[in-house]
């Protein structure tokens, strides 16, 4: 199994910024801590970044394509974007998107979101 980590944004995008913290850092921190339990677990990795700054786009249209592109190349089985987004109230808790339902993508999707449920 191969699954490409993309820790979001990454400067000069610093993402949500908190009173002490940038997302951007959030994300890259738990993208290595994901990647380093993956790897343990001998699941072949690929990280759309690995240091706090982002990739350089690609010819294709940006650094958002250039994710996507990445994780194509390599033909990894899923794809994890890692984001802490902001929102005023009523929104609050974690959110697990998958592209397609009923498929094991969905399944891991589900394991992901009821772990971030009980961690929190």
């Amino acid at each position: 199994m191969k699954i490409c980590i993309d820790p979001g944004h990454g400067l000069p995008d610093p993402g949500a910024l908190g009173s002490m913290s940038r997302e951007a850092d959030i994300n890259l921190t738990v993208a290595l801590n994901l990647r380093d339990e993956l790897l343990g677990s001998g699941v072949e990795v690929i990280m759309t970044r690995q240091s706090p700054h982002r990739i350089m786009p690609s010819s294709y249209g940006g650094d958002l394509q250039a994710r996507c592109d990445m994780a194509n190349i390599n033909k990894a089985d899923y794809f994890i974007s890692i984001h802490c987004n902001s929102a005023g109230s009523p929104a609050q808790g974690a959110e697990t998107y998958c592209y397609k339902r009923d498929t094991e993508a969905e399944k891991l999707a589900n394991v992901v979101q009821d772990f971030m449920v009980e961690f929190n």
